[in-house]
């Protein structure tokens, strides 16, 4: 909302300074050739949308194949769904607590991963989701296999999902 608000006036700024240009093109105080600044700002949205730029979906794959394997994420899934938690019970409350941070810096991908905030931690079946976002921002997701070689079960809510590992997919839910 907030960059759409500052594209907006961005874009007021710009038709004010159009007028005023003309007027003073009109006036014969400037050079008809300096409309052509004001074709910039349009010229390079037109542009900016054929360059090739990286999405947020490519940060993550990249990142996780290149700092992890999938080994390591079927260790992780197979020791949580062998014995869950406890937290991972009283999980439906929004409140973080102490033991899941503790327990996600110490698992064996993300402790080098470092990641922030913490994700919502679930099991279905023999699949380990972990969830960002909320209501507000982006959702996605990591489905995980305990099962080494087999596809996870992708949530129901998700929109798009992508291959990182084997066992190891990347999902968003754009709600």
């Amino acid at each position: 909302m907030a960059i759409s608000l500052m594209l907006l006036a961005c874009l007021l700024l710009l038709a004010m300074l159009g007028i005023f240009a003309l007027y003073r093109i009109i006036r014969g105080r400037d050079h008809w050739l300096k409309l052509g600044i004001l074709a910039l700002p349009v010229v390079g949205m037109a542009i900016g949308r054929y360059l090739p730029l990286p999405t947020f979906n490519d940060g993550v794959r990249e990142t996780l194949r290149t700092k992890t394997s999938g080994a390591d994420f079927v260790g992780l899934a197979k020791a949580t769904v062998a014995t869950p938690p406890r937290w991972l019970a009283d999980d439906e409350t929004p409140a973080f607590s102490a033991n899941k941070e503790a327990w996600i810096k110490a698992a064996a991908p993300f402790d080098r991963l470092s990641v922030e905030p913490h994700p919502k931690v679930s099991l279905k079946g023999k699949n380990l989701l972990l969830e960002w976002g909320g209501p507000f921002s982006r959702r996605w997701g990591l489905a995980i296999s305990s099962v080494p070689g087999a596809k996870p079960g992708i949530p129901s809510h998700a929109t798009y999902s992508e291959e990182i590992h084997p066992e190891v997919w990347l999902f968003n839910s754009y709600l």
